[in-house]
């Protein structure tokens, strides 16, 4: 739980998140979105227990709210994927993670 000063935010906070707020919200990427935004592939697995998938889908619409510009940022979800899913090496993930990088990396 964020709230535990042993979770993995704690841990990189120095302490927990609620007695950190500050430090939490300058720890948030999506607090850092300005200016031009370069694109953005999101793949996330729904059955992460380290990383809710939640977390992706807000910093998605971080991005493109900030962009102003839905192809800006790409969300991947990997159904019931857990945080080191073997289904992110599949065949058609592969496909569009090619695509997303042919797409922005000419």
């Amino acid at each position: 739980m964020p709230e535990e000063d042993t979770s993995y935010e704690a841990m990189y906070l120095g302490g927990s998140i609620l007695r950190l707020p500050e430090k939490a919200k300058g720890a948030d990427p999506a607090n850092h979105l300005l200016g031009h935004i370069p694109p953005f592939l999101l793949i996330h697995g729904t059955a992460d227990a380290v990383v809710p998938y939640q977390q992706s889908v807000v910093f998605h619409q971080a991005v493109v709210d900030t962009a102003g510009d839905e192809t800006r940022a790409a969300l991947i979800l990997i159904e019931d994927g857990d945080h080191d899913a073997p289904a992110l090496e599949l065949d058609e993930l592969m496909e569009s993670k090619l695509g997303f990088f042919q797409k922005y990396l000419k």
